[in-house]
């Protein structure tokens, strides 16, 4: 699984990429940015298109994922176990969408106040 990721780091150490449009080296910083550059850079539009389009649709499922897991949880072991022990399937259903939405509503928050994941600590 890390031979993707090793060869594109290979071929953005070693290409010139003042002969490219990007126009300058990238930093030491942007090293987060290697897939992205090497994607719009190095490879004919149709590829970078469908490459950023499946890592965006990774990321996403991924983030879709967490937080409906997050929200299940919150769902099925806090309300109806403490708050509602006697609460109805369609209860619980009602109060997975609230919840949804809440932690949607956190995560947005967090996410515009903090510029990097490294600031939360």
């Amino acid at each position: 699984m890390t031979v993707p990721s090793v060869t594109f780091g290979m071929i953005a150490k070693a290409i010139d990429w003042t002969q490219t449009d990007f126009g300058r080296v990238p930093e030491n910083t942007e090293t987060s940015l290697v897939l992205p550059l090497c994607l719009q850079y190095l490879t004919p539009t149709w590829v970078a298109f469908f490459g950023l389009g499946a890592i965006s649709a990774a990321v996403m499922s991924s983030t879709d994922s967490s937080m409906l897991s997050a929200s299940t949880m919150l769902a099925r072991n806090v309300y109806k176990t403490v708050f509602r022990p006697s609460a109805s399937e369609k209860e619980v259903l009602y109060a997975l969408w609230v919840l949804i939405v809440m932690n949607c509503a956190c995560a947005t928050a967090l996410a515009i106040h903090y510029k990097s994941i490294y600031d939360l600590l």
